[in-house]
């Protein structure tokens, strides 16, 4: 099954959102499932030598290269070549530091002071398409590039459609799209992506949220899903800390603060390509869910967030329960649910939620509610607590470097095998813990689906500010969609 992120330009918002999950599974030869990754962590990406809107694809003239290249070396590039050097620079120059962004951030342990590479993804700039601009004379979207033979193993394109005259947008109704993203290969059985394309609309390019498009365009790339937040942000919208918090992974643009990563957006691409230092000094908590019939509950999303009025939205990564599994899966682990990256010493509240409906379908959903084989709903309405001894608060203490774990525990005054806050449950010298079981009184709701189309994600950029609106959106989204219909069975 291939699965097409698009990405849509509106004028109003939904609500935040957090945990980006694996954008493709495989079929693993034992009959499980796995996330899909790019082989040895690494990906080559070729570019077009088009124009983005008012942008080059790279410097115009040898000052401007020079100039261009000491930025780059600099400690905050990112805010120089994807903004207001952006225009002599070039878009390529952008897209090298955001990739390299990716790659190289870290994580802070619990003392502030030590950070950690947690991610090992490595992408390649493999040089320009070396032909003509890609348009729609050689290049499809259910075909792929026309000279695809021609392109080193494992390679994405990265296409610059001109405000769309190029035309390849224009095969999807360009109108609102400020992205496209595709990976290969299209079916259930590959462990690794073995290319992909990327493309990008110059029509918003100008605007100063347009980097964070490609921000969150190039996570895809790397494999990642969208992600959705806990309720809490909602009822705080209006807190600066909120924006903070909002992933670049979130389905839709919310502003320009989604140009940073986030640590949920960090831990996602460490989940797929972890460093020894992310396995070494964070900690994990593992659990399931069962239902009111005490069988696995798939599609809940389980947030792990730090204590705190300010951490709650700062410090908070999730899980969707069995988002490694197809759709109404009634395989044992399909409740299962993993929260990584916890720093040792910190308590942490671990809260479930349902997915919110308007990520419970084709073309805004994430894993396992974005794949056509049947319309899972989620049978729950409000959030809950995962207790641990009673006790809603745990923080754990991993092997870290420096014993961070204990330096927290005496900046906060504490003793070994404290537990303070009083609530906490502080497990020593472990890095995983185990949530156990956690039993739902409700059930969900499974009907088949409407067609047999597979999997296929909606990525939508918003402008404007929060309002609740898609009980009115989304029936005309469901119907652009509709009216696409570019894939086959398989697309």
């Amino acid at each position: 099954m291939k699965k097409i992120i698009f990405t849509l330009l509106l004028t109003t918002i939904s609500t935040a959102a957090f945990a980006a999950g694996p954008f493709y599974l495989y079929e693993t030869a034992s009959g499980g499932y796995d996330a899909r990754t790019w082989a040895g962590g690494t990906f080559n990406w070729k570019y077009d030598t088009g124009t983005l809107g008012p942008y080059q694809a790279l410097p115009a003239t040898d000052a401007d290269k020079e100039t261009c290249k000491n930025l780059a070396g600099q400690e905050k590039p990112l805010e120089s070549l994807c903004g207001y050097m952006m225009k002599p620079c070039g878009i390529v120059m952008c897209i090298e530091v955001i990739l390299k962004e990716w790659a190289e951030k870290k994580s802070f342990l619990g003392d502030n002071v030590t950070q950690v590479a947690t991610s090992s993804i490595k992408a390649v700039n493999a040089g320009s398409i070396g032909k003509d601009d890609i348009t729609s004379e050689n290049f499809s979207i259910e075909s792929g590039y026309k000279y695809k033979d021609d392109l080193p193993e494992k390679t994405v394109l990265i296409i610059f459609d001109d405000e769309a005259k190029d035309g390849i947008l224009a095969q999807v109704g360009h109108g609102d799209k400020l992205g496209l993203t595709g990976l290969e290969p299209n079916d259930d059985k590959t462990a690794n992506y073995t290319g992909g394309w990327l493309i990008l609309n110059g029509k918003m390019a100008g605007d100063e949220t347009f980097p964070a498009t490609i921000m969150h365009e190039l996570g895809h790339l790397m494999g990642l899903d969208h992600s959705q937040l806990q309720k809490a942000s909602m009822d705080a919208a209006n807190n600066e800390k909120v924006e903070e918090g909002v992933p670049t992974m979130y389905p839709y643009l919310l502003g320009k603060f989604q140009f940073v990563l986030n640590i949920d957006d960090t831990v996602s691409l460490a989940m797929l390509y972890p460093t020894s230092g992310f396995k070494n000094s964070f900690c994990v908590i593992e659990g399931d869910l069962t239902d009111a019939d005490d069988k696995p509950y798939q599609g809940i999303n389980v947030i792990a967030y730090a204590n705190g009025a300010s951490e709650q939205f700062l410090d908070s990564r999730s899980s969707v329960s069995g988002a490694i599994y197809p759709p109404c899966s009634d395989d044992k682990g399909s409740g299962h649910y993993v929260l990584a990256g916890l720093v040792p010493g910190v308590p942490y509240n671990v809260i479930y939620e349902p997915i919110y409906s308007e990520f419970r379908n084709v073309v805004s959903g994430m894993n396992p509610y974005n794949e056509n084989i049947c319309k899972l709903k989620p049978g729950l309405e409000n959030s809950g607590l995962v207790t641990f001894g009673g006790k809603q608060l745990v923080a754990c203490s991993a092997k870290a470097v420096g014993n961070i774990a204990d330096k927290y525990k005496n900046a906060q005054g504490l003793v070994a095998n404290s537990t303070v806050p009083p609530e906490a449950v502080y497990i020593e010298n472990k890095a995983n813990i185990s949530a156990g079981t956690t039993g739902l009184d409700s059930t969900p709701v499974t009907e088949e689906a409407t067609d047999s189309g597979g999997k296929k994600g909606w990525c939508g950029s918003l402008m404007g500010g929060v309002s609740p609106v898609w009980g009115g959106l989304l029936p005309v989204l469901a119907g652009v969609l509709l009216a696409l219909r570019l894939r086959k069975q398989n697309l």
